[in-house]
């Protein structure tokens, strides 16, 4: 995840949300989607991100529990937009 920490000093309403899983799920899930070759690729990637995500300390950065099945996680993402569009629209 690509934070430029000075920037997000600037705005008081950034939020971010990451999608953590174990290695396994991550296998399973890349292999679904891709050849061979670029399931490799887009597995190494995915897991780098994934280990960042657990080491980081970002402000207003919620963690979904992504090991459930993506109908599961489609809910939690849905519901945390609308609470913060909810929170936007009380600020106002």
């Amino acid at each position: 995840m690509l934070v430029h920490t000075e920037l997000q000093k600037l705005f008081s309403g950034v939020h971010f949300i990451g999608l953590h899983c174990t290695e396994a799920t991550i296998r399973t899930r890349v292999a679904r989607r891709r050849g061979a070759d670029e399931a490799h690729d887009s597995y190494s990637t995915a897991l780098a991100i994934n280990d960042e995500l657990s080491a980081m300390d970002v402000p207003n950065l919620t963690v979904i529990d992504a090991d459930r099945p993506i109908e599961e996680v489609e809910v939690d993402v849905r519901q945390w937009v609308v609470e913060l569009l909810d929170r936007s629209t009380t600020l106002s």
